[in-house]
């Protein structure tokens, strides 16, 4: 029983934490190679990102929003 719980323990971290975290990097390379060139692309990168970032997890949708918030106000400084 023991084992079956470390099992299930690594599977669900898997699935909720290392894949959402993948699926988000490769997002985020995606739209800041594709919209990095001026000001209005950082707002279509920040409202295009975050809906699809809403399907993972609490954790890595809170680690997301920072990110991308970090990377739309970094365009004014």
């Amino acid at each position: 029983m023991i084992f079956f719980n470390n099992i299930s323990f690594f599977i669900i971290t898997i699935c909720t934490i290392i894949i959402p975290l993948i699926n988000f990097i490769i997002i985020c390379f995606i739209f800041i190679f594709i919209f990095h060139i001026n000001f209005f692309n950082k707002i279509n990168f920040f409202i295009m990102v975050i809906p699809l970032s809403l399907h993972t997890n609490f954790i890595t949708t809170f680690f997301t929003n920072i990110i991308i918030i970090h990377i739309f106000f970094s365009s004014f400084f």
